[in-house]
């Protein structure tokens, strides 16, 4: 998941080891947990502040089916990031439709507390403006004809062209 949406990571696993060491653009960790329940009752974030010591992480993500809300206020005073799998899903789908920045990922993944689909919002306006930027560009370049012309007549051009396809003026 974290590779497909653009960062260098590292699968490092095992007993008393960190799940994913996420290396660029930002250096964090990542623990998945497992549980037989709908969601994790408790997670031990000594163990995982150890891990980010251990990595030189900036910051720390667990990901699980769910996690009880006890456990998202724990994970609030302990500075970890807790993101369910149906969460990394939304992010997935978003990315597959407008690939952004694994900046624009991290802003949300550094947030302490459980992280639901809710709080992507921010990822959606993201994704959105850049969709209307490429829209726009695409408008323009199609109505370039590289004969000189001063900036009025480019935008007569785009104006009447959008006008005609009865989309928003640029």
């Amino acid at each position: 998941f974290f590779e497909e949406i653009g960062f260098s990571t590292s699968r490092i696993g095992g007993p008393g080891e960190t799940d994913i060491l996420i290396f660029e653009p930002a250096r964090f960790n990542v623990d998945g947990k497992s549980t037989k329940m709908d969601s994790k009752s408790s997670i031990n974030f000594t163990r995982i502040k150890r891990h980010m010591k251990e990595n030189n992480a900036k910051f720390m993500v667990v990901v699980s089916v769910g996690f009880d809300p006890a456990v998202g206020r724990d994970a609030k005073m302990e500075g970890a990031t807790l993101i369910d799998v149906q969460t990394l899903i939304t992010i997935l789908k978003i990315h597959k439709e407008y690939v952004l920045s694994p900046f624009d990922y991290i802003e949300i993944l550094k947030q302490p507390g459980i992280i639901t689909s809710e709080d992507l919002s921010l990822l959606q306006e993201k994704a959105e403006h850049q969709n209307d930027m490429l829209n726009k560009s695409l408008i323009l370049l199609e109505n370039l004809d590289f004969t000189p012309r001063n900036i009025d007549q480019i935008k007569g051009r785009i104006d009447l062209y959008c006008e005609q396809k009865r989309t928003p003026n640029i």
